[in-house]
């Protein structure tokens, strides 16, 4: 998770896919909590920090992000 976070940390939002087939995309965070966005739903909430790491871990800790290189 704290991988994950890292991209976050850079403004880069990562999905976190889920057993079922759902995704969500993480978009933020603080020390408490996880910001997430429910692409099915439309929603945008929060979830516990630790709440977050036991579903994540649950579901496989499977997440997908992207880079791009600035060649500026």
């Amino acid at each position: 998770m704290d991988m994950m976070l890292y991209y976050v940390n850079k403004d880069i939002p990562v999905l976190a896919l889920m057993n079922d087939g759902s995704a969500m995309l993480i978009i933020g965070f603080n020390e408490q909590n996880i910001v997430v966005m429910d692409p099915e739903r439309g929603e945008i909430y929060k979830i516990g920090r630790n709440d977050s790491r036991e579903m994540f871990e649950s579901n496989g800790n499977r997440f997908m992000t992207y880079a791009i290189k600035n060649n500026e």
